[in-house]
């Protein structure tokens, strides 16, 4: 029996979670993880419940980009996050 071995990219992640373009997705993340240093204000995972993760990551891209203290902040409180 061959046992093919599945190689995760980060394209086949935002598709599996549900992201409507995965290849802008994780584009948009990777600039993210670039611009936050050594450690990034939102996980992934936080996305998993919006009804529409492109926007949602699109707003913390914006929200990154002119407020990244801000960005943080929120981040911070699990009811400002959602």
């Amino acid at each position: 029996m061959d046992l093919v071995s599945r190689v995760a990219s980060p394209v086949g992640e935002f598709a599996r979670r549900g992201f409507d373009s995965p290849a802008t997705a994780a584009a948009t993340w990777a600039r993210l993880l670039e611009g936050a240093g050594e450690e990034m204000a939102v996980d992934l995972e936080a996305f998993d419940a919006a009804a529409d993760r492109d926007r949602a990551l699109d707003v913390v891209a914006r929200l990154a980009e002119v407020a990244p203290g801000l960005l943080a902040e929120v981040a911070a409180d699990p009811g400002w996050l959602r």
